[in-house]
């Protein structure tokens, strides 16, 4: 095993290279790429754990075929690593260049059993005695094998054409041998897909029966004190992006025991404005929808004529900062709120603080019942805080790394209206069909969040919100350390960091910051192994990332039309 490691760095700076485009034709090793999730996984293996116990794990179990993981080819450095039976869905566009994949020095991968099917037309029989070939060599030379079946004590082997992983029995006397080198997209194995046959065409909401959508839910969200130590809960949580409850964090808070929403519309005497939505059978109000900033006063009056409100305020640091610094004094200013809440003790500084640069990465909700917001991701390269200071939230988290975007009432077929602030139809038509289907192993996490309990979550995961009564909360957005990989990866293929207007100033502030002050010498390796591996690519082809450009300028342009992109919870 040991030769067999050295062999696997050595070459991997040779695989990284091909890999956008040759890796079905290298035998072994790592690659950078991701393997798509859903499909053909091995969740018995998977794990958080070095790449190098990944090998030994893969290389010793007969129904491994590879495995994937989102970080460098830092080999001894611990990963959330996903193992699959088969490796056939390679992603290798630039946003993948973040992500790695293992291919095994085995040809074959050994299922106890067969997998029963009638669909294979072109079955062949091989005997060594006979055919002067092994079963194993005919399969290998044949693009059109695809596994091998033998029994015991019988000379003759079956090659078959056709493959359903989701049809293993187990056999005491029969072996089926998978193939799994030089396969592609087009070879003929098949096996359920998770993100396969799922209704997005959402029908009008109905009338919502809390105490019944509550039954549907298995909280499975683990609670902690917020009195664990900031050692451990970095450890733990952090750096394995690993989403917790913390509770009791804003018992001191005067923020737990003053807000309410009475008392915030009412500050200054209901003139400071609002970041809000709202519907309402009034046609006074009409004129306000497409206004974004309501004042206090304005909401009250919304609120007593029988209307439904979803505000998600920015407090605006970044923002109110500058304008102050200009001499100016917005009517959306509430920066002296600050003082009333805090950070939750065990959750990191935000590095962006620490570097000295300011985001409007914070926010105050205010949410009537049957509100919320379908699945989306938070701010690039920023892990969230929420928390809840009165009222109840219904959180909905799929597994780590899984895009939100195909799971989103489908427009052109749903019956309800784009930016619906009212988000029942989601949670009872999409959501159903989402529990139990597996993405790297992992189901949607789903959990009640009430008064006094904070949730952190890792950055990148898709989450969904139905307020299930009215609530308030208060949330704020953090550069932590499990953004490492992401960031490095997103400045060498073009993003911002914070303001889409930067000059690039910020980003070197920021780089310099990391890199001589807070990070140490391990975190300090993440960036720079990240770094190669992004450059080696880039180098081999950077048409992918002009290609991306493209695709974030025809986003923008999107954005332009009258799409937002804050998140809502």
């Amino acid at each position: 095993m040991t030769s067999l490691l050295k062999v696997i760095v050595h070459i991997f700076l040779i695989n990284s290279i091909n890999a956008k485009f040759n890796h079905e034709s290298v035998q072994s090793g790592f690659f950078v790429g991701r393997i798509s999730e859903g499909q053909f996984e091995y969740t018995d293996l998977n794990g958080w754990m070095t790449p190098r116990k990944a090998i030994d794990l893969c290389e010793n179990d007969e129904k491994c075929g590879g495995f994937t993981y989102k970080g460098a080819n830092l080999i001894d450095r611990e990963y959330d690593i996903y193992f699959f039976h088969i490796l056939i869905n390679v992603e290798t566009d630039t946003d993948s260049w973040k992500w790695i994949f293992y291919k095994p020095s085995k040809t074959y991968a050994r299922f106890p059993g067969t997998f029963e099917s009638d669909d294979s037309e072109n079955l062949q029989f091989v005997n060594e005695d006979v055919d002067g070939i092994t079963p194993e060599e005919k399969c290998e030379m044949d693009s059109e094998c695809v596994a091998i079946v033998k029994t015991d004590d019988v000379p003759t082997a079956v090659l078959v054409d056709y493959l359903d992983i989701d049809n293993f029995k187990m056999s005491e006397d029969k072996i089926t041998l998978l193939k799994i080198k030089n396969v592609t997209k087009d070879t003929n194995i098949d096996a359920t897909n998770a993100w396969d046959d799922i209704d997005t065409c959402c029908p009008k909401h109905r009338k919502t029966n809390t105490k019944e959508l509550l039954k549907t839910i298995n909280d499975t969200m683990p609670r902690i004190s917020c009195d664990i130590p900031a050692e451990d809960f970095l450890a733990k949580y952090v750096r394995k992006r690993e989403p917790v409850i913390l509770v009791n964090c804003s018992k001191e808070w005067i923020a737990q025991t003053n807000w309410s929403l009475e008392k915030l519309l009412n500050e200054k005497g209901g003139k400071l404005k609002w970041r809000s939505d709202f519907e309402s059978q009034s046609s006074s109000f009409k004129k306000f929808e497409n206004v974004d900033d309501l004042s206090g006063n304005l909401i009250n009056e919304i609120i007593n004529n029988n209307g439904t409100i979803r505000i998600f305020d920015p407090i605006g640091r970044r923002k109110h900062t500058f304008k102050r610094r200009n001499g100016t004094k917005l009517e959306t200013d509430k920066m002296y709120l600050f003082s009333q809440y805090e950070k939750p003790k065990p959750v990191p500084r935000d590095y962006y603080e620490m570097s000295g640069l300011l985001t409007d990465y914070q926010w105050i909700i205010i949410s009537h019942k049957d509100t919320g917001t379908e699945l989306h991701t938070d701010p690039e390269y920023t892990s969230p805080w929420n928390t809840v200071l009165s009222g109840h939230k219904w959180w909905v988290l799929m597994p780590p790394e899984v895009l939100p975007d195909s799971f989103l009432c489908d427009e052109k077929c749903s019956q309800i209206k784009e930016d619906d602030i009212n988000v029942n139809s989601w949670f009872t038509h999409v959501l159903p069909q989402l529990r139990g289907r597996k993405w790297y192993g992992s189901t949607v996490t789903e959990f009640i969040q009430g008064p006094g309990e904070t949730i952190y979550m890792p950055g990148n995961l898709a989450h969904a919100i139905m307020n299930i009564d009215e609530n308030l909360s208060v949330t704020e957005n953090y550069f932590l350390v499990d953004s490492l990989d992401d960031w490095v990866h997103g400045m060498m293929t073009g993003e911002n960091l914070i303001d889409d207007e930067s000059d690039g100033l910020e980003e070197e502030i920021f780089w310099r910051a990391m890199y001589f002050r807070h990070l140490g010498r391990e975190d300090r390796e993440v960036i720079r192994a990240m770094r190669d591996q992004v450059e080696y690519m880039v180098n081999y082809d950077g048409s992918a990332c002009e290609e991306s450009e493209e695709e974030d300028n025809d986003d923008e342009e999107d954005e332009n039309d009258g799409s937002s992109d804050e998140i809502e919870d």
